[in-house]
């Protein structure tokens, strides 16, 4: 992701809040901005101010790689579209403030997004409020970047939520791509028994919701085919993974 210059200078630090080591502003004027900035301005930021999803203002969680960078992108979204309510969600916010920003992101009545880093956005937070995701920079480990997309995927959640992951060609996303692609068709074989040359991402998410049903189909035909409960008194079952939390599924996530 393109950032300029993040050394803080003397001036600079007065400035800041002691707790936040990196630049938080910068020049508008020389402001020039990269392929990711120029995708959120045409692309992206016109579907958030866009019509509301069933009645509710749009709203997006942004996983940036570093807090330097996911400051920039706050910075960016404040400066040049100021009718979205952009809140920074970084490691040097207190705990007794996090919960604070959190309840703000989901109550503001107003487009809005969330940024932050994949370290805080792996600590089981529910952010249902948005009904979009944006992976500003693929994730090494496929799991967690699973992790990052279902922030906005869980129980509550009353929107279909739609994933945008960017890649920017030519560099170091290629790789991360086959590593991605190595893993799913791993997971797909052993796992899930699809075996092939190609498959999606929601192919493999289908196969795993697939999966979930017939463990609870099977489990619910065993209970109803046991009227009477064993010597134990204690009727069995795995109850299955609800890892998915019942929530919709995706509609598809969107590659840059």
């Amino acid at each position: 992701m393109d950032l300029p210059d993040n050394d803080i200078s003397s001036d600079d630090s007065e400035s800041m809040d002691a707790a936040v080591p990196y630049r938080q502003s910068w020049e508008r004027n020389s402001f020039r901005g990269g392929p990711v900035f120029r995708w959120l301005s045409d692309v992206f930021v016109p579907q958030l101010l866009g019509p509301p999803e069933g009645g509710v203002p749009n709203k997006v969680v942004i996983f940036a790689p570093l807090p330097g960078q996911a400051s920039y992108v706050n910075w960016f979204l404040r400066t040049f579209h100021a009718g979205i309510h952009s809140i920074l969600y970084h490691s040097g916010v207190p705990s007794r403030d996090r919960d604070r920003l959190l309840q703000e992101f989901a109550s503001v009545d107003r487009p809005a997004a969330l940024i932050l880093t994949p370290s805080l956005g792996g600590t089981g937070l529910n952010l249902v409020a948005a009904n979009h995701v944006i992976i500003m920079q693929k994730f090494w480990n496929l799991n967690e970047q699973r992790q990052a997309v279902a922030r906005i995927h869980r129980i509550g959640q009353m929107r279909t939520p739609k994933a945008w992951i960017l890649h920017c060609e030519g560099g170091v996303d290629d790789r991360v791509a086959e590593l991605h692609q190595s893993r799913g068709k791993f997971e797909a074989q052993v796992m899930h028994g699809l075996i092939g040359e190609k498959f999606s991402y929601m192919e493999l998410m289908d196969a795993r919701a697939t999966r979930i049903r017939e463990l609870e189909q099977a489990q619910s035909g065993t209970q109803a085919s046991t009227a009477v409960p064993g010597p134990s008194g204690i009727q069995g079952g795995d109850g299955g993974d609800d890892s998915n939390d019942g929530a919709p599924g995706p509609s598809g996530t969107q590659a840059f």
